[in-house]
């Protein structure tokens, strides 16, 4: 007769891995729809996205521009200019 006490010991383990994971992944899915901890994260994505010192390195940007671009189609022609204009500002947050 054979020893079983490795396969059912493997049977136990198998059965105890499905069982924790299930239910890892039940208290993951309670967590995710847990109205407090959504508040905490909707809080902390706003700090997150509110301004801070990175836009001062871009507030020279903002305002109006004129663009004026010249391009010599031959080397002894008159350049061909074209103009423009534009005005940068913050998107509205």
């Amino acid at each position: 007769m054979q020893n079983l006490t490795p396969r059912w010991s493997a049977l136990v383990l198998a059965g105890l891995f499905t069982a924790s994971s299930a239910l890892a992944a039940d208290k993951a899915a309670s967590e995710k729809n847990d109205p407090a901890k959504m508040a905490e994260m909707m809080k902390k994505a706003d700090a997150a996205g509110s301004p801070g010192e990175p836009h001062k390195a871009l507030q020279s940007l903002v305002g109006e521009w004129q663009a004026e671009v010249k391009v010599y189609v031959s080397p002894d022609g008159p350049p061909i200019v074209s103009r423009g204009n534009s005005k940068k500002d913050w998107a509205p947050g």
